[in-house]
């Protein structure tokens, strides 16, 4: 369905393709009377021909528009011209966090950022009665100054019921961030929360809870299987064990009910786990509430740890899927496509699995530590004197 470059839809000049996916091509353009740039989502032409298709398209368009968000990509304006309908969007220049996460570029601190900036967010929309329902990296947009917006509000809902998709083979929304009940031909304000978990688990593991060969098995797994959650060891496993659980719930009634409540806790793991967020490096929401302790651990750290903000991205993990996980600070950063190095941890699940302080909690660890310190100085002490009374005796 390529455009070409050049072409002109409504005020705007489509310069070049920048994106393309299952629902449709995005142009960079630029509006003809006021040079500004901007973006333009191009949906399949055929669409256009399908009964009520204009219709459901303008309705949600129009509701996409509605939404004013400091985190959602606002719609400049829609319309449909020669059977080419279009959305005319902000131009982002800095990419989508899908680009980030396979060059893997994303400090921790800041994926936590992006993720709750994307769930305040979601929870407006959710109040206006608008879902998602392709909730996604892909459908993340970061700039220049590292805010998070999320894009294609509208588009998934539109196109349900598409026959053309349902020919092609070609389902509304991502299955590797679906949910069950989504699966299953239904969605709710809850559906786009278990996408924003999966990216969680996608945060601390490395990759994505259910991946496969074919749409089928990798809904069947959704459907079907308990989170993975055997790279979680120790403290890893007692914090984000529970939490992965419950934002990946197959009932949406046992899962969070709304992103601020989903993105506290995961504040609060991070800390009592032992890592924190660089809260330097680390914006406030504009125009929203802070979470509580504004990206701050909600619970001081043992011993006063100071927070860790040179973590580096994890590899690929084994067989592919998007890289991300968190490595410990001290960790050497492996680019992509470079063999690691034997038993290099690839998630910030790896930090406390390996070595004899494996399973410990942060108290049990410090208590450790203060006694095997105390007992090097004894030892130092005891030195001394035998060699003072020494060269006393001689």
């Amino acid at each position: 369905m390529s455009v070409p470059d050049g072409r002109v839809l409504g005020a705007y000049r489509l310069e070049e393709r920048i994106g393309k996916g299952g629902m449709g091509e995005v142009y960079r353009a630029t509006h003809l009377r006021l040079g500004r740039e901007a973006a333009v989502k191009v949906l399949p032409t055929n669409l256009a021909q399908e009964p009520d298709f204009l219709k459901r398209f303008e309705r949600e368009a129009s509701s996409a528009a509605s939404l004013t968000h400091p985190h959602i990509l606002q719609v400049y304006d829609y319309g449909e011209q020669d059977s080419t309908p279009y959305l005319v969007m902000p131009y982002i220049k800095g990419g989508t966090l899908k680009d980030r996460l396979e060059r893997g570029t994303v400090a921790p601190h800041l994926m936590v950022k992006y993720l709750t900036e994307v769930a305040d967010a979601l929870d407006y929309a959710h109040r206006k009665g608008i879902i998602h329902r392709d909730v996604k990296p892909a459908n993340i947009l970061i700039d220049d100054d590292e805010r998070a917006y999320l894009a294609d509000f509208g588009i998934a809902k539109a196109l349900e019921g598409s026959d053309s998709l349902t020919q092609t083979g070609l389902g509304v929304g991502t299955p590797e961030y679906m949910a069950p009940e989504q699966a299953q031909g239904r969605a709710d304000t809850r559906s786009d929360l278990y996408a924003l978990g999966i990216m969680v688990y996608q945060m601390i593991v490395g990759k994505v809870p259910f991946s496969g060969a074919s749409t089928v098995e990798v809904l069947m797994k959704h459907l079907q299987e308990p989170v993975p959650l055997d790279a979680l060891h120790g403290p890893m496993a007692q914090q984000f064990g529970p939490l992965l659980q419950r934002a990946l719930a197959k009932d949406p009634d046992h899962r969070y009910q709304t992103g601020r409540e989903l993105m506290a806790n995961v504040d609060q793991a991070m800390a009592r786990s032992g890592f924190a967020q660089n809260v330097e490096d680390t914006a406030t929401v504009v125009g929203s509430t802070p979470l509580p302790g504004n990206y701050r651990p909600a619970t001081p750290l043992p011993g006063g740890t100071p927070p860790a903000g040179n973590e580096r991205p994890g590899t690929p993990p084994p067989g592919g899927g998007v890289p991300g996980g968190i490595l410990p600070a001290t960790q050497a950063y492996t680019p992509p496509g470079a063999a690691p190095s034997p038993g290099q941890p690839g998630g910030l699940a790896t930090v406390f699995s390996t070595g004899p302080l494996a399973g410990m909690s942060p108290e049990t660890r410090r208590v450790v530590l203060i006694v095997a310190v105390v007992l090097v100085v004894l030892v130092v002490l005891c030195c001394c004197l035998l060699i003072v009374g020494s060269l006393l005796g001689a």
